[in-house]
């Protein structure tokens, strides 16, 4: 029974430092080397990169665990006194845990926490066949608790677990920092980077201009009126409705090239709705290669312009 309880103990504290190493490493990992590992077909590196993109999860499996380590732990002590101390009290059963505690905190808490932290990759692929099997063996426990965090949301209208923002910047901060020790980055373009962060995931409809900023209500669209209204907006793009009814766009450029032609080329706008981050919208104008395009409500009804360059330039504004 002495054997039995012993190893009940030390499976406990294994236990206990299993899961806190593998939370410490998730905080710590830089998620840039499990992509590339995961590109490589490193399966662990695959399930882990899953894992980390589904925190909520992540962090519910291993408060489970760490909540059955101590269990497992406390257990131990108890029948390790009613063993050694056959008129055992509650002052005894009190006592050992508080004396005991010093070596579960050092062996079953900080000790790995500190490998984790310093070595986060490396333990975290170690760990992670034996992660993946408790995360399927606790499954139901975190599932529970996800089902109570997506409560707490639609109770309090925002999510109680914010960790993968925050993971991310965090990852983003310490990729930059390094690049700036090592010199690849200079501090500009850390600048530049920190700026596209912050506003990549606002919605387009904070970037919008106005409908009368860019669009032309005269009837008469000749070249020379075009470059009036350019001249006035001080704008690089000038839309307005053709024939067909369709509201099209010419590049001011191109205008200033036809002072012997009377006509110009217009192009097609793409809609946007105001509600598509700043980061996809750029991307796709980008993509494509299309300088303005115009946002819509969820109505689809026009509500103003973003050109790539108003995009752009707020990330250098940041």
């Amino acid at each position: 029974m002495i054997l039995v309880t012993f190893l009940i103990l030390i499976f406990g504290i294994l236990l206990s430092a299993f899961f806190s190493g593998n939370e410490m490493g998730f905080y710590r990992v830089t998620r840039l080397k499990l992509v590339m590992d995961g590109l490589r077909g490193d399966k662990v590196a695959k399930r882990l990169l899953w894992l980390i993109n589904n925190p909520t999860l992540f962090v519910a499996t291993t408060l489970a665990g760490n909540n059955i380590a101590n269990y497992l732990t406390s257990l131990a002590i108890v029948i390790g006194c009613q063993i050694a101390f056959t008129d055992s009290t509650l002052f005894v059963e009190i006592a050992a845990p508080i004396l005991l505690s010093p070596i579960l905190f050092i062996y079953g808490e900080s000790l790995p926490k500190n490998l984790f932290m310093n070595a986060p990759h490396f333990f975290l692929r170690k760990s992670g066949l034996l992660f993946t099997f408790f995360f399927s063996v606790l499954l139901p426990i975190s599932a529970l608790l996800w089902l109570v965090g997506k409560t707490l949301e639609k109770i309090v209208g925002q999510s109680p677990v914010k960790v993968r923002l925050a993971l991310a910047k965090k990852e983003l901060d310490e990729i930059l920092q390094e690049g700036q020790d090592a010199g690849i980055l200079q501090s500009g373009q850390r600048a530049l980077a920190h700026g596209m962060f912050s506003v990549v995931n606002k919605p387009v409809r904070d970037f919008l201009k106005p409908l009368s900023r860019y669009q032309i209500r005269n009837t008469d669209i000749s070249v020379s009126n075009l470059k009036d209204f350019a001249r006035k907006q001080k704008v690089g793009f000038v839309a307005m409705k053709i024939a067909s009814g369709e509201t099209q766009y010419v590049k001011v450029i191109e205008l200033l090239v036809t002072d012997s032609n009377p006509t110009y080329n217009t192009q097609k706008l793409i809609d946007m709705d105001q509600n598509e981050l700043m980061g996809n919208a750029l991307l796709r104008m980008q993509t494509t290669k299309q300088p303005i395009a115009r946002i819509v409500d969820s109505s689809k009804k026009p509500i103003g312009f973003v050109t790539i360059g108003d995009l752009s330039a707020e990330m250098f504004a940041k």
